[in-house]
């Protein structure tokens, strides 16, 4: 498979991720937020808000399907951090990661990720709002259930991996994984379906983003505005 975009640090390849498993190189963790099967209502739900009626989402995008064999995905490397863990047929983890989104809607208020070659549960907090609207990891959404760059730094952060080391997200949307592996000293692999996506982390890989630094505390908690309504509704956010 050929690199889609390819610098010192990142490699990013545009096609199914199964096709690259057979020669990928060794990786020393796994970081992915792979596509489960939202419910078709939750993509098709509207937002009621200033400007009327509308769709959140639209219809279902072809990439939500669950991949069947997420199995081979956390025996890739002795590390793994899995968004979305607890909707699939996976083994037991010992110690579970969590975004606790500090507020409530119809949505979930918290993500969680399973995991392997962790040493405790942890929990990390960030508001919709400051991952979303406020922008605190200077990074805007640009994929459906795309996650703050700051929380990708984290999980990296919890691993204790060697500078260098090489981190791999075979489902990776719009490339925060990779920014975040880059962020952290580390080297990174994508790959993603959609060659839109492709598009956009490459962009993002070439420009880099804004410092992911403390979110603004003025908004920790508070209540949610229209905006942040109409982007984070859905559970997988």
């Amino acid at each position: 498979m050929t690199p889609y975009f390819q610098d010192e640090h990142v490699t990013i390849y545009h096609g199914d991720c199964w096709d690259l498993l057979p020669n990928l190189p060794h990786v020393d963790l796994v970081l992915t937020d792979p596509p489960y099967g939202i419910p078709e209502a939750a993509w098709r739900r509207t937002y009621h808000g200033s400007r009327g009626r509308s769709p959140l989402w639209g219809s279902v995008p072809s990439w939500d399907k669950v991949p069947e064999r997420i199995k081979d995905i956390v025996e890739l490397a002795d590390n793994v951090v899995l968004w979305g863990g607890n909707n699939f047929d996976l083994p037991a983890a010992p110690h579970w990661f969590v975004w606790d989104k500090l507020q409530s809607n119809r949505g979930a208020d918290c993500e969680m990720a399973w995991t392997k070659g962790t040493a405790a549960h942890k929990v990390f907090r960030m508001s919709r709002i400051d991952a979303y609207v406020n922008k605190a990891c200077g990074l805007k959404k640009e994929h459906p259930t795309q996650k703050p760059l700051a929380l990708m730094v984290w999980c990296i952060e919890q691993m204790g991996l060697c500078t260098g080391s090489m981190v791999f997200d075979p489902f990776m949307g719009a490339g925060t994984s990779l920014l975040a592996a880059r962020k952290t000293g580390h080297k990174a692999i994508g790959v993603e379906l959609e060659e839109r996506y492709c598009e956009i982390a490459a962009k993002r890989m070439a420009q880099g983003v804004l410092d992911f630094g403390t979110a603004n505390p003025k908004v920790r908690g508070g209540a949610q505005s229209n905006d942040v309504a109409k982007q984070e509704e859905q559970d997988h956010a």
